[in-house]
């Protein structure tokens, strides 16, 4: 039986172990100065991976469909089917996994303007609300669209709730 546990193990921890220390404190430091904006980035970034994941989903039902069209599938079916799916190319991981970092870096792009714009606006002793503003409009929409996934998975619930946003979308416009 092989020893998994040795002194240059011991020693490893020890040597890095102000840096980590360090490191921790200035991310700890960092989080609770910014304290709501993390939590809203880290929401927001949780609404993103639930987009890709319906997004799985909905293409997993669309091969679900086009191999058994007369057996209405569940979304277990749909998540249990999505390995098969990628393998048959209806999507590849690697291109899912760069729209969502393109998406990921634009929407921190704007967030960082906008958090900007906020700091410029606490400065002129003004209301910041830049950043509240934009996550709130962008986790519209990354709801929307996870809403139209689910849509496209055959949950009819979602369409009654889609054409009442639609029609709060055009009384807006």
């Amino acid at each position: 039986m092989q020893n998994y546990f040795s002194v240059n193990t011991l020693k490893s921890v020890a040597e890095h172990a102000p840096a980590k220390i360090a490191a921790s404190a200035g991310i700890t430091t960092l989080a609770s100065a910014l304290g709501v904006h993390i939590q809203i980035c880290l929401l927001f970034i949780a609404v993103l991976v639930l987009d890709t994941l319906t997004r799985y989903l909905a293409q997993s039902a669309k091969l679900w469909r086009d191999l058994y069209p007369r057996t209405p599938g569940t979304l277990y079916d749909y998540w249990k089917f999505r390995t098969q799916a990628r393998k048959w190319r209806y999507f590849r991981s690697d291109e899912m996994r760069k729209k969502f970092i393109s998406k990921l870096g634009t929407y921190a792009i704007i967030l960082f303007v906008f958090s900007v714009c906020d700091v410029a606006m606490l400065i002129a002793r003004s209301q910041a609300f830049l950043v509240s503003l934009g996550t709130i409009f962008l986790s519209c929409t990354e709801s929307i669209s996870i809403l139209e996934n689910l849509q496209e998975c055959g949950v009819k619930e979602v369409q009654a709730l889609l054409a009442v946003i639609s029609k709060r979308k055009d009384a807006i416009k």
